[in-house]
């Protein structure tokens, strides 16, 4: 498995989103794409198709999310603080080493999620021109973005690579803080790392994604997103359509897909202006 799907995997097991790929690309509210090679390729957003969608805050989104591969990445520095955490002054350094190859270390601070407000609108859309084939296979619309003041992201190559890191800003960083230092986090020697984002400032790099699926035949009971309420009256039969959230691995577009299986969003799918009438 090529070393970027191993980080998405990663950190979609570990924090529940999806992450961007490179980690520094941009991803939209309300993008329309397909997940190829395990990266969000935008085809086309709702404002082109000609929906309207309300942005709004997400309440209580978390402003940190962290992760490290568990047992291949050690964190350390010259002076040690109360409890064992590596302390690191304005000027100091920071120590990263990673003990297996594709381990991620990844750290976003300040940040905020926005999301779509209207999402059963949406969501009943999409089923519509899915039931009239007018909505291209495997597409999925972005409804969840993650914003980060501050990111942080390093992906070795081998068991034996490591990274010196100095920040020259924030002077009361210990530990992991260090590693998102406001923006002044240098490289200052190290080896075989072969993914470097240095506490680099305003990044999406997670988000969710929702698409049409099918409920297999036999498969347990599903309900449609956007019908609330318990009973055997709501819920889909086998083989029908539901919008569920995605990822690029259950809703990946690869080569043994046919290329009349992704129609064109602004010709044959019709878009979201086209009539169910």
């Amino acid at each position: 498995m090529h070393k970027h799907k191993k980080y998405v995997r990663e950190l979609r097991k570990a924090l529940g989103f999806q992450a961007t790929w490179f980690p520094d690309g941009e991803v939209r509210l309300g993008d329309i794409g397909v997940f190829r090679d395990g990266q969000f390729e935008r085809k086309a957003s709702l404002e082109e198709w000609g929906v309207g969608w309300q942005p709004r805050v997400r309440p209580g989104a978390s402003p940190l999310y962290e992760h490290r591969s568990e047992g291949a990445v050690d964190v350390s520095s010259a002076a040690t603080a109360a409890g064992g955490a590596p302390a690191v002054t304005a000027g100091g350094g920071i120590d990263v080493r990673f003990t297996r190859a594709d381990a991620v270390l990844f750290r976003a601070v300040d940040c905020w999620s926005e999301e779509i407000e209207n999402i059963g609108e949406i969501e009943t859309e999409m089923k519509a021109l899915h039931r009239e084939k007018k909505w291209p296979a495997r597409h999925a619309v972005v409804t969840e973005v993650v914003h980060a003041g501050w990111t942080t992201v390093l992906i070795s190559d081998s068991r034996t690579d490591s990274a010196r890191l100095r920040t020259t800003a924030d002077a009361t960083a210990l530990g992991w803080d260090a590693l998102t230092a406001r923006g002044r986090l240098e490289w200052t020697g190290g080896s075989g790392v072969s993914t470097r984002i240095l506490s680099q400032g305003e990044l999406t790099p997670l988000y969710r994604a929702r698409g049409v699926l099918r409920r297999p035949f036999g498969g347990p009971s599903v309900r449609f997103m956007d019908e609330p309420g318990p009973g055997p009256a709501q819920a889909p039969q086998p083989g029908d359509a539901y919008v569920g959230e995605v990822d690029s691995e259950m809703f990946a577009l690869d080569d043994e897909h046919d290329a009349a299986d992704e129609l064109d969003v602004h010709g044959d799918a019709g878009g979201f202006g086209a009539s169910h009438a």
